[in-house]
């Protein structure tokens, strides 16, 4: 944004940690909606750039940027890359007593061959390496037009994430600046 000409201010709204909330985290995603519109309406912005990743994040933003009726724009945080145990690429939601050695031998599991498997299942920042809810919100906003195109796919730690963001605040910028 500021690269356009415009003045980024950055706003927080609450996330959530859905281990904890039985049966279902669904209230707090409607929770961080009511958030995000709110905090849009207090701040004096022509255009907002929201910035999440899960699943619950994404719908929540758009619900809430929505209800404010302010231009806004996705930016999606993209996947993590994926690792690799014993030759063979893993992701996160790869089952892991198999990996552990459970499956098997309950006792061949160690804290060292823990550490070794976790550390490749969460291999950098991001959301879920797989195809999941998380990339599914990031795709369904891209083709409802939220997401600047190809905004979606690029993993976390990608140059192209950078320049995603930039299109996304100079678009937003755009949008703000035909508002006056």
């Amino acid at each position: 944004m500021l690269l356009a000409g415009g003045l980024p201010v950055e706003f927080p709204t609450i996330s959530i940690h859905e281990s904890f909330a039985h049966p279902t985290s669904m209230f707090l995603r409607n929770l961080m909606s009511i958030d995000t519109e709110e905090m849009i309406r207090a701040q004096p912005m022509d255009a907002v750039v929201l910035i999440g990743g899960c699943d619950k994040t994404v719908p929540a933003q758009l619900m809430g940027a929505a209800s404010a009726g302010v231009p806004a724009m996705q930016l999606v945080t993209g996947s993590m890359l994926t690792g690799s145990h014993r030759g063979e690429t893993r992701g996160r939601l790869h089952r892991l007593p198999p990996l552990l050695g459970h499956a098997t031998a309950p006792r061949r599991s160690t804290p060292t061959r823990s550490r070794a498997v976790n550390n490749q299942l969460v291999a950098s920042v991001g959301t879920c390496s797989v195809m999941g809810t998380a990339s599914t919100m990031a795709c369904i906003a891209e083709a409802l037009g939220m997401c600047v195109p190809g905004g979606a796919s690029p993993p976390a730690v990608t140059a192209d994430r950078i320049r995603i963001a930039e299109h996304s605040g100079a678009r937003r910028r755009a949008d703000g600046a035909a508002i006056d």
